[in-house]
């Protein structure tokens, strides 16, 4: 089920629901991974998410995420999701702007890890700025090339988890880079 409002404040707003079970949990055309027990699998996820544009000097897109599945596999359970965020763009002339994204993030439930099958709970939580050079005053105005840096930190059950060998004995890290992005 979905509900779009494709004209809202400059921008639109989106909100559904999915629910698939065996084949269609992943919400594909392809099977992820065949097995036995993939008729057990199922997943739930409910997403809103709305961008707010009331002129060429601002944006904002908040975004929330639920999400609850399980692979089918005897013994393991549900893994749920709960994702929330928000990224507003000031413009302060036809190309340059800059962006900001804050996110948290909970999750819980079973993996399976280089050390065998494991359960998991933890929340990731992060702030992003973004200087960037676009073409137009849009929030999707594309191309666009940023300069980005990142602080996140996580709580201890992600430890190990989260941001790879770099951030594999840490709780918080720090990342920046360039990123270019384009679409047609």
């Amino acid at each position: 089920m979905r509900h779009q409002r494709l004209e809202w404040h400059g921008g639109y707003h989106a909100f559904s629901i999915q629910y698939g079970k065996g084949a269609a949990s992943n919400f594909s055309t392809s099977i992820e991974n065949p097995d036995p027990f993939l008729k057990s699998s199922e997943r739930l996820l409910i997403a809103e998410h709305l961008l707010i544009q009331p002129n060429d000097r601002f944006a904002i897109m908040p975004i929330f995420i639920f999400q609850r599945k399980r692979d089918g596999l005897p013994g393991h359970g549900f893994n749920d999701w709960v994702s929330f965020g928000v990224r507003p763009e000031v413009f302060f002339t036809k190309y340059i702007s800059v962006a900001f994204e804050s996110g948290f993030d909970h999750t819980e439930g079973f993996a399976t890890t280089q050390n065998g099958n494991t359960q998991f709970s933890g929340w990731l939580r992060k702030f992003t700025i973004a200087p960037q050079i676009g073409a137009g005053r849009q929030f999707f105005s594309r191309p666009v090339l940023r300069l980005f840096m990142t602080y996140a930190n996580w709580s201890n059950g992600y430890r190990g988890l989260v941001g790879g060998i770099p951030f594999e004995d840490r709780t918080s890290g720090l990342t920046y880079g360039v990123q270019a992005e384009t679409w047609w």
